[in-house]
């Protein structure tokens, strides 16, 4: 009895001193978010403009409330739009098309109350990445979105990399997974990284195979748990259609270990509130 005492006591007070931390669980999702179609049809609303769905997408991620957001497609008013009924969560990022205000963004959210943001920068899916440019077969200009996060309770340091592959080039794909390899192996060393996007590729496909070929892998095929939602991905905005294509990922570094899984197919008056669905994980450090 008295050797149980002393060996709770030690416990206790280990647990007090910061000694036996907990490992940083950290919940991430990657969301294509689709740009605001009222940019380029002159005003006329139509059904599936983000002006009719943008409150349906704050009130998901108000609701599952993940610690960090990798978004694509938005334009910069749409990411101040989710700033401010996001309260709780700084960004990072740029357009795309001069590296300031102008274009698609690939903005990552964090919750500014668990992590401090130590560096971040951008830089171009293309063969000059710190210019404005486009490269291979490309039909439009990328970029990927980078920070490096410290955990304020821990102090733990990870990495996040969030990025828009190109829709129309496979071999703009393909190169743009050999960037992302490189640029990991540059910036992380060894520390753990995550990387969100819509990469516009099938895990059947080349580009999959070189992403995954360098110690990054798909969290839906290494999540402890069984993986919940649809497979796929991408939903057109046809609700009354299964959906077939999966393009959208959250890869992790082999130092991250993946608990769950999920792609959510959330709706509202029979609609989806992107023509993506958003992955959402948990990860352990």
């Amino acid at each position: 009895m008295i050797k149980n005492n002393v060996y709770w006591l030690l416990l206790i007070a280990f647990s007090a001193s910061g000694i036996l931390n907990a490992q940083e669980k950290i919940t991430v999702m990657s969301y294509n978010v689709r740009y605001d179609e009222a940019v380029f049809n002159e005003g006329k609303l139509k059904e599936n403009d983000w002006v009719n769905r943008k409150d349906a997408q704050i009130k998901l991620l108000a609701y599952f409330n993940p610690d960090i957001i990798g978004m694509q497609e938005p334009f910069l008013h749409q990411v101040k739009y989710f700033e401010h009924h996001l309260s709780k969560y700084d960004w990072i990022g740029n357009g795309r098309e001069d590296g300031k205000v102008k274009g698609e963004y690939n903005p990552v959210f964090y919750n500014r109350e668990r992590f401090e943001l130590i560096e971040s920068g951008t830089f171009w899916l293309s063969e000059t990445p710190c210019q404005i440019s486009k490269s291979w077969d490309a039909g439009y200009t990328r970029i990927c979105t980078w920070g490096l996060f410290e955990s304020r309770e821990t102090q733990d340091q990870f990495y996040v990399f969030n990025t828009h592959f190109d829709s129309t080039g496979a071999n703009a794909r393909y190169h743009s997974a050999q960037l992302i390899n490189k640029k990991v192996k540059e910036f992380t060393n060894g520390k753990p990284v995550i990387i969100t996007g819509d990469f516009n590729f099938n895990p059947e496909s080349s580009a999959y195979e070189q992403l995954t070929s360098n110690g990054l892998s798909d969290s839906r095929i290494v999540s402890k748990s069984i993986p919940y939602g649809p497979k796929a991905t991408f939903n057109a905005f046809q609700y009354h259609e299964i959906p077939k294509e999966r393009i959208d990922y959250v890869f992790v570094g082999n130092n991250i270990e993946v608990l769950s899984y999920s792609v959510l197919n959330n709706s509202y008056n029979l609609k989806f509130p992107s023509d993506h669905f958003p992955v959402l994980i948990k990860v352990q450090l």
